[in-house]
């Protein structure tokens, strides 16, 4: 490995450090590690304030408008008034009310999107219960990220594997092949949230109910504006005829010439610190990548893995996989092991299936920490989480995740 190599995996064992030790704020962490990445000369200037034009950047402080223009309008009063029919007010109940819900919205839309858009929901349905947002936000981002596993366009991670075997000579995958595993993986993180709500923090006081809010909240004519809206804007991510940060901003333009949310308030929505955190860290994709330590890591990993049994081989994979996710983002996570993962399968003559799905899952088990997937970083503020948070939950449920697969992807895909 190169000295830059060296250095920049120092950088990043001290920026995890210090999300550790949770002294400064995640966002001044995120630029203390951007300066050291510009200033050892790692990066450009160009490269280390790409993700501060990165679309998903862009997206996710788009999302945040929308759904506050959602809640503004109404929107969200009123379906969180028709899941609380449902949920009611006792925790678990809303939990999995909340993570299925979630779940099967993930699967055909954007994870993130669909985080955005029920995090105003999850925090009615938590003042309604009396209980902290803190309570739910965490398996809410959770749920998403595991929700795209139950169909083929629910992630990207799933189109990267699905391409990497059809240049493998296989046949493409069902819209529905991964549901099998996916199911279970939502179902085992919906029990296990349940199961560890003890650790699930209780740090910022639940919301106060405005009186009158036991009666059943109404559409207005600026509410069904904004539905509409919502729906087209849903519909253009689900037929992706463009790019999904140009239908978000659509529909926030929508929403500001339509007066469902005031022009003056769109920049007071987005949370700033999460869009900063965002910016900062995707750079270290980048750094990682450039220096070399990302290929070293995925090809020493291949080294030893392809004289191991083949449910050694899966776990370590899944390891590898998850491992690296969690410090960059899942699509390029996918994007450079599936084609190891396509090799390994060639030179040890098992089923490329079973190991590229294994990569799918993996990459969508990466949780534990706030920037491990969009949907974490979206619900890092409005829950006020720490660092440790995430890796209290997410771990112990990355493991057994880890687990399901290597038991279910052999059984069920392989030959």
């Amino acid at each position: 490995m190169s000295d830059d190599g060296i250095l920049a995996l120092t950088i990043l064992a001290l920026t995890i450090l210090m999300f550790i030790r949770d002294t400064m704020r995640p966002d001044i962490v995120g630029l203390c590690t951007l300066l050291a990445l510009l200033a050892s000369g790692i990066l450009t200037p160009g490269e280390a304030f790409a993700g501060f034009s990165d679309p998903l950047v862009i997206l996710l402080a788009a999302l945040f408008v929308v759904g506050s223009g959602l809640e503004a309008a109404g929107v969200t009063a009123v379906i969180a008034h028709h899941l609380g029919r449902v949920a009611g007010t006792g925790e678990i109940r809303i939990l999995v009310v909340l993570m299925t819900v979630t779940a099967l919205l993930s699967s055909i839309l954007s994870s993130t999107g669909t985080v955005a858009l029920l995090i105003p929901v999850a925090v009615s349905l938590a003042a309604r219960a009396g209980i902290s947002p803190s309570r739910v936000l965490i398996p809410l981002a959770m749920a998403a990220g595991l929700g795209g596993t139950l169909t083929l366009v629910g992630t990207p991670p799933n189109l990267v594997v699905n391409e990497a075997l059809v240049r493998a000579g296989q046949p493409p995958l069902g819209f529905f092949a991964l549901f099998p595993v996916g199911a279970l993986l939502v179902l085992c993180c919906v029990v296990f949230c349940i199961a560890a709500r003890r650790w699930l923090p209780d740090r910022c006081p639940p919301a106060v109910v405005r009186a009158g809010g036991d009666t059943t909240p109404r559409l207005d004519r600026r509410g069904w504006t904004a539905l509409a809206i919502m729906a087209g804007m849903l519909g253009l991510l689900i037929a992706n005829p463009i790019p999904a940060v140009t239908s978000v901003l659509l529909a926030v333009a929508a929403l500001g010439l339509t007066r469902c949310i005031g022009p003056q308030d769109m920049y007071r929505y987005v949370p700033v610190g999460t869009v900063v955190l965002v910016a900062t860290m995707l750079p270290m994709s980048t750094a990682l990548t450039k220096t070399g330590v990302v290929d070293a890591a995925v090809a020493g990993a291949a080294g030893w893995m392809q004289d191991l049994p083949i449910h050694a081989v899966i776990a370590a994979l899944f390891v590898v996989t998850s491992t690296i996710g969690l410090v960059i983002s899942n699509t390029a996570t996918a994007v450079l092991v599936a084609p190891v993962a396509a090799a390994l399968a060639a030179a040890t003559g098992t089923d490329p299936r079973v190991l590229l799905l294994t990569v799918a899952f993996a990459a969508s088990s990466s949780l534990a920490t706030p920037i491990a997937t969009p949907m974490n970083a979206l619900v890092l503020e409005p829950g006020h989480y720490r660092f440790a948070d995430f890796a209290r939950l997410g771990l112990p449920l990355q493991v057994l995740l880890g687990i399901l697969v290597v038991l279910l992807v052999p059984a069920i895909y392989g030959r």
